[in-house]
Formats: C-alpha cells, structure tokens, sequence
C-alpha cells in the first residue's frame, strides 16, 4: 500500500498527485490500462471535498447513497446526458485500486455496468483535477491527459 503522504500541486490549471508520472511509468498510462474513473462535479463540490479532506459525494449521490462514478468510455456521455451547459465543473480522475471493497459495478444507463462508490473516496485516490470547460459548440472540452476511445 502506498504512502498516505502523496502531495499534490496545482499546475496550469490542474492538481496533479506528484507521484501520478512514476506510477505511470511503472505500469502505463492509467487512463489507457482502465485503472482510471471518473467525476464531473462543481468546483464547489471539489472545494468542500478538500476542506473536509474526503469527498463524500454531492447531489445525487447523497439522494441515492453512493457516489456515481464513470469509466473511460462512459464519461463523455455522462457529461452530456446530465452537465449540459454547465461551466463550472471540473473531471475528477480517481485511482480505482484506491477504492477498494467500497467500489461496485451495477447496472445502470441502458443495462451498462457503472462505477460506484459505498462510502467516501479519500483525497489519495485523486489522480488529477481538471477543468471542465464548455467548448464553442456547447459540448464540454475534456482535458489533454483525456485521450477518447
């Protein structure tokens, strides 16, 4: 298990964890190898994650009892379907082999088998944050780091 003192910096925009290019290097690209899930949420959201040093889901999470997560593939659509419009959200990348027992896959969107989390998701797990801007024609404009399939 990793060393709980991970740091992260704030770089153009994105927090990274420090030790997020060693770990790549040592075992490819998360994004790539499918070790890697994703959350849209508002800046404040990610704000008051920070603040209490877990995030512990936010709006529909709360209402459903667990954190909704997507995979690689899944997240465009997700952005789409339920961001639409929205400018102040950020992709919050998450180490899956952090979460541990708490992460489950279930059916949901169209049968598709989708990421959640019972429980919280500590601030160790974050690979990166990133913003989530709207591009000119209205779709969200994901990160470089986010390489579509």
């Amino acid at each position: 298990m990793r060393s709980a003192r991970v740091k992260t910096t704030r770089r153009a925009g994105s927090w990274i964890r420090r030790d997020f290019r060693d770990r790549s290097a040592r075992c490819g690209n998360p994004i790539l190898n499918n070790r890697t899930l994703y959350k849209i949420l508002a800046k404040a959201d990610w704000d008051d994650a920070r603040a209490a040093g877990v995030f512990s889901g936010c709006g529909i999470d709360l209402t459903d009892g667990f954190i909704h997560l997507s995979g690689h593939n899944q997240v465009e659509t997700t952005a789409k379907l339920y961001f639409a419009g929205r400018e102040d959200l950020l992709l919050v990348a998450v180490d899956v082999d952090q979460l541990g027992e708490t992460l489950r896959w279930e059916a949901s969107r169209d049968g598709a088998l989708f990421p959640h989390v019972y429980g919280d998701i500590p601030l160790d797990a974050v690979i990166s944050v990133d913003p989530l801007p709207l591009g000119e024609d209205g779709s969200h404009r994901f990160p470089d780091s986010f390489e579509s399939h």
